[in-house]
């Protein structure tokens, strides 16, 4: 299950669950769900837009169709949906996965501060740990990926891992996992890598993890965990390209630790 299904998922099994559908929009929801495990996904955003056309300000529909829009590479789409939900103030639950699903569409325009600035509304006092294990994981992704703030990383990866039900165990030990590599602590982000990969296999944990044992000079297992990686993604040639530019990465950092060694 991916991260932001599995975080929809349990939003709509806590106290507080998703708001419910009508009959006529819920026919076009399973419909679009059922595409969707199809891997039919045009048809799936098709279904999921008769049904806003029928309930347009229903909260579970707009959370629906913004996940469907990440998979669909949607950014602009995924930002207005989730700020409407945001804006409606949602309960709890439907507010982290709101912000989840938000911060993950501006990452992938580089807009990793302005996702932390989402990010740290649901670090407020009064916020359940499962909201607070959202925000320190998803804060600690984004300064790991600016390189920028390594120790506030770290101590936003540890705090997830902390407070995180078993649920959602492997996303804050990637996240902790990539932040020990952009320290250079190859072994720790091996540790937390395949501790991550135990609790259920991603493509970009695996390739995190090979970039880690390549850095450590663990060629030969680097590149069975990147192979196994490649099986995992669905973007083939364009995955295995990122892979031979992290590769040159991993090496050049461990390069540069056995020179700091010496």
């Amino acid at each position: 299950m991916r991260y932001h299904d599995l975080v929809r998922y349990l939003s709509g099994h806590a106290a507080s669950p998703l708001p419910e559908v009508g009959s006529k929009a819920g026919e076009w929801l399973r419909d679009g769900e059922e595409r969707l495990q199809a891997e039919d996904l045009k048809g799936a955003r098709r279904s999921f837009k008769q049904a806003l056309e029928l309930e347009p300000e229903n909260p579970t529909l707009l959370m629906s169709y913004a996940m469907l829009c990440l998979q669909l590479n949607r950014s602009q789409e995924i930002e207005l949906v989730t700020r409407k939900v945001l804006d409606s103030d949602p309960p709890e639950m439907l507010e982290a996965t709101a912000c989840a699903t938000l911060i993950a569409a501006l990452r992938s325009q580089g807009k990793y501060r302005e996702g932390n600035r989402i990010g740290s509304r649901l670090l407020e006092e009064e916020r359940s740990n499962f909201t607070k294990t959202i925000g320190y994981y998803e804060m600690a992704y984004n300064l790991a990926e600016m390189e920028e703030d390594l120790d506030q990383a770290l101590e936003y990866a540890r705090n997830s891992l902390e407070l995180s039900p078993e649920e959602l165990k492997q996303f804050p030990l990637a996240a902790l996992g990539w932040v020990h590599y952009k320290r250079q602590e190859f072994e720790q982000a091996i540790d937390c890598l395949s501790r991550s990969s135990e609790y259920g296999s991603s493509a970009t944990t695996l390739t995190h993890l090979g970039m880690a044992l390549l850095a450590s000079g663990a060629e030969e297992e680097a590149r069975g965990v990147l192979a196994h990686a490649g099986t995992l993604s669905s973007r083939g040639e364009a995955l295995e390209e990122k892979m031979m530019a992290f590769m040159k990465d991993s090496r050049r950092l461990a390069e540069r630790t056995q020179r700091r060694k010496k």
